[in-house]
């Protein structure tokens, strides 16, 4: 299933979207990870997402939902009303982006959670994103995933004002699937604090 054609049917019944996206993501998750490219329905090792940008650099200036994953399950959905490339600032190539900050802690944050993350990191989060422990979460979670293992997909969509409800819709869904799959939960639901 393409996934504008998932996007589409997202805005069905429950069970109509519940059943597209099993058949979505199981494609995505029984395929093999991107090397290069159309990002079209590819699942996405981080470490290659700045070859990604280059490789189809249109969907990169799409907004959208996005999906993020381990070795087995989705993990997160995100959503953006700006651009990807702006948005995965926060995930790759921003400072303390999630996924290094994994990399570099991952021993560290599958041990002590936000405690294995070095004082000037938590300090750095403090000052810049007050109150919102979201991002380091995120961190943690990749980390115990394994962060090798992680892998993201875009979902471009140009209709900005449907962006938020598809994101819940999907995010129902996806919890939903993990749920019946027996997998944890997504971090999203995991997480009750803002998202910024």
């Amino acid at each position: 299933m393409k996934r504008d054609k998932l996007l589409d049917i997202l805005n069905g019944t429950d069970e109509e979207s519940f059943s597209a996206y099993s058949e979505y993501i199981t494609g995505l998750l029984e395929g093999d990870y991107w090397e290069c490219g159309s990002t079209d329905n590819a699942k996405i090792p981080w470490k290659s997402g700045r070859k990604a940008r280059v490789s189809d650099p249109d969907d990169f200036r799409c907004s959208g939902l996005y999906l993020w994953g381990g070795e087995s399950y989705p993990v997160y959905v995100g959503k953006t009303g700006s651009t990807f490339n702006k948005r995965f600032n926060r995930y790759i190539w921003g400072q303390y982006s999630q996924c290094d900050l994994a990399e570099k802690y991952e021993r560290e944050l599958k041990n002590n959670g936000i405690e294995g993350f070095p004082i000037e990191v938590r300090e750095w989060y403090k000052k810049n994103h007050p109150g919102n422990t979201s991002r380091l979460k995120g961190a943690v979670c990749f980390a115990e995933e394994g962060i090798d293992k992680i892998w993201f997909s875009l979902l471009p969509h140009a209709n900005k004002d449907e962006i938020d409800s598809l994101e819940k819709k999907l995010i129902r869904i996806a919890e939903r699937w993990n749920r019946e799959q027996g997998f944890r939960s997504l971090l999203n639901k995991k997480d009750n604090t803002s998202r910024n």
